[in-house]
């Protein structure tokens, strides 16, 4: 396994530039780095401070640990380990080392000297739980694949013991403040008491109810609060074993449980989303802190003097409460994941679907146009031939298709189930769906009418294609079959051979006769459209493929990885011509310009990138669930942005590099009505303010 693990290329994300800051410059001018100050676009599974509280982390299903000031609360680096999901960390007691739950492997990370991460060796479940020894020297995990409770040596790297008995599932733990103790929740809804030194459990204490899936032991580690899966909160005190209050029954799960510095309280998080606070003496509920604006928490933490709760939420934001007066003080937005792209075939605007929403961003760089369409993904974009209709795929039953000169929606279509994929044909008014039922729905776009249905897959059509010439329509499915329809009839033309993975992506070559098809996977198959044979098979992401799109002229072919990278092929020689890194995360999307010259990739944590041919970042662009945006040259620092949207990037000094300068205070040198014409603009001298 050491072979994988060497694989993964974590980094510190610096949009793309290093920790070393600007590059110094005569009697104090510097030219400033770039860096994203974008929030998490998933779920926050984890928040937690820094042992001196001047950091606050969080962990997020977007692939993505965030450190956050923790005066100020604003955004200091994004660590990137470049996984699927980041499910759990902990800071270590004794010093800058963060120990994350990254996919299925655990990672350590030296936060103050921004070195790489190393994974410790072994095989682990991706809902692992794991919690440092009070100095700082063990690492405890549950959820191991052998179902072996261990406990690592984290200066040797090594596995300095683990015990015989069996922790079946992945179960929340907790140490002692002496760390003689390690406290784990069992499937039965109890406790189980284990020492680091000795084989067999301490002791246990019996419960009742569903499996334990938050714990929480109080400062002086004379309580333990934990909640099961069944609604269940319970206290136990500690020295006695005994029960001293339970709630039972309620509503909905707790996810994430933390007491207060003085052990008088405790907080939980529910599935709800919504904040509670306990009495930590008498286990009563009192205060509720409701979803606020829709944010619905998911991870909860007390700051060092009480007077603060942390919730990270479910839609990637985090919430800073008073505990007195339960007002929010501080709210950091999620920011928009870049889900689907797609290009007006004049190559004028760029369609971004986001999180129900559409954003439509013309070639100077400015955001013109927001679709609404809600608040769940954007599954597919696609424009109708004419530039003048866009067909939107939310993460619902229906296709809703929007003139996007006035705004407005024009007609939605309503398949029969849920609708995966969506393409306009090349020759005009025929729009294709993709199905959950495995069907593919031919539509009138016009009328708003099903042509015809086809079927032959057996599971849902996850991508559609149309050939360049509008004769033949490409299918895939969860199951790995690709089929060729003829467009004008809806016959069976081909079904190739099964690949042993979901093929999620399709593009044809500009003229016609290649398929390229991907998805659940690292390979990208290069299929001959004409008799069926399979060609080449190109390798070289880690992970799955998320999308596809080759250069107008068919010698390259561009794709991006949930591994964070786009990347380059030439398909001459099947080589990877460039490897791009410019997001903070899984890349979602990539769409080349039918004009050619650039093209682009979305990212999940919310950006786009125009790349050069040669993949040079020639502009990077932003916005997050509010509404703000930001585009901007990502070297020569020129932006257009709305009124908040300067705060989506900042500038690092040389002579400051812990400290980022929002772009925003900079607006009067560098912000444009919009970026086109810059040429050789060069910027202005800068210095830190």
């Amino acid at each position: 396994m050491a072979g994988v693990a060497a694989l993964f290329i974590p980094v510190l994300f610096m949009a793309g530039l290093t920790m070393d800051g600007g590059t110094p410059g005569p009697a104090g001018v510097e030219t400033p780095e770039l860096v994203p100050r974008l929030g998490h676009a998933s779920r926050v599974v984890r928040v937690e401070w820094s042992p001196d509280e001047k950091m606050l982390a969080s962990a997020s299903w977007d692939g993505t640990v965030k450190l956050w000031a923790g005066d100020t609360g604003a955004l200091l680096q994004t660590l990137v380990p470049r996984v699927e999901r980041v499910r759990d960390l902990a800071w270590s007691p004794v010093g800058g080392t963060l120990a994350l739950v990254a996919d299925d492997r655990v990672m350590l990370w030296d936060v103050a000297s921004g070195a790489p991460a190393r994974f410790l060796p072994g095989q682990f479940d991706s809902t692992i739980r794991i919690a440092w020894s009070p100095d700082g020297r063990t690492l405890a995990m549950s959820g191991t694949a052998d179902g072996k409770l261990k406990f690592w040596d984290v200066a040797k790297g090594a596995l300095s013991r683990q015990h015989a008995e069996s922790v079946p599932y992945s179960q929340p733990l907790v140490w002692s403040r002496d760390g003689r103790t390690l406290v784990v929740g069992n499937s039965k809804g109890g406790l189980t008491f284990w020492s680091p030194d000795a084989p067999e459990p301490l002791g246990s204490i019996p419960g009742e109810g569903g499996s334990i899936w938050a714990l929480a032991m109080s400062p002086d580690s004379r309580r333990l609060v934990a909640a099961d899966v069944m609604g269940n909160v319970k206290v136990w005190d500690v020295a006695t074993g005994t029960r001293v209050q339970a709630r039972s029954g309620l509503a909905y799960k707790v996810v994430s449980l933390a007491w207060s510095p003085d052990g008088s309280q405790f907080a939980s998080a529910n599935e709800a989303g919504e904040l509670h606070l306990w009495d930590g003496a008498t286990g009563e509920r009192g205060r509720t802190f409701p979803p606020q604006e829709g944010r619905k928490a998911s991870a909860v933490t007390w700051s060092r003097d009480g007077g603060t709760l942390v919730a990270g939420s479910q839609d990637g934001s985090l919430s800073f409460w008073n505990v007195a007066d339960g007002a929010v003080v501080r709210t950091r937005v999620s920011s928009n994941p870049a889900w689907a792209l797609a290009w007006s075939r004049d190559g004028q605007t760029l369609a971004v679907g986001g999180m129900g929403d559409v954003a439509l961003w013309n070639a100077a760089g400015r955001r013109t146009r927001v679709l609404p369409g809600g608040s769940l993904e954007v599954l597919g974009l696609s424009w109708r031939p004419d530039g003048k209709m866009l067909a939107v795929v939310t993460d619902v039953d229906r296709v809703v298709l929007w003139d996007v000169t006035r705004g407005t929606s024009v007609r939605t279509l309503n398949p029969d189930g849920r609708v995966w994929s969506v393409a306009w044909s090349p020759r005009g008014p025929l729009l294709s769906t993709g199905g959950e039922d495995g069907s593919i729905v031919l539509w009138n776009s016009g009328k708003g009418t099903a042509v015809r249905t086809l079927k032959g897959h057996a599971v849902p059509v996850v991508a559609v294609a149309w050939s360049p010439d509008g004769r033949l329509l490409a299918s895939s499915d969860e199951d790995g079959e690709l089929r060729l329809w003829n467009g004008a009839t809806g016959a069976p033309v081909r079904t190739f051979d099964r690949e042993p993975f979901a093929i999620r992506t399709l593009a044809w070559s500009p003229d016609g006769r290649t398929l390229a098809a991907a998805g659940r996977g690292p390979s990208i198959v290069l299929w001959n459209a004409a008799n069926g044979a399979r060609g080449r098979a190109l390798a070289g992401h880690i992970g799955d493929v998320s999308s596809l799109t080759w250069s107008p002229d068919g010698r390259t072919l561009v794709s991006s990885g949930m591994d964070g990278t786009v990347k380059r092929w030439n398909i001459a020689t099947g080589d990877v011509a460039a490897d791009l890194i410019g997001h903070a995360g899984a890349v979602s999307s990539v769409a080349w310009n039918p004009k050619g010259g650039t093209f682009a990739s979305g990212g999940l944590d919310g950006s786009v990138v125009l790349w050069s041919e040669a993949g040079e970042r020639e502009r990077w662009m932003a916005s997050d669930t509010g509404g703000e945006w930001l585009a901007c040259h990502p070297t020569r620092l020129f932006f257009t942005a709305s009124e908040g949207g300067g705060d989506f990037a900042g500038l690092r000094f040389a002579s400051e590099p812990r400290t980022l300068h929002p772009l925003e205070r900079y607006r009067q040198e560098l912000g444009l009505k919009d970026l086109s014409g810059l040429g050789a603009k060069v910027p202005p001298a800068l210095q830190p303010r």
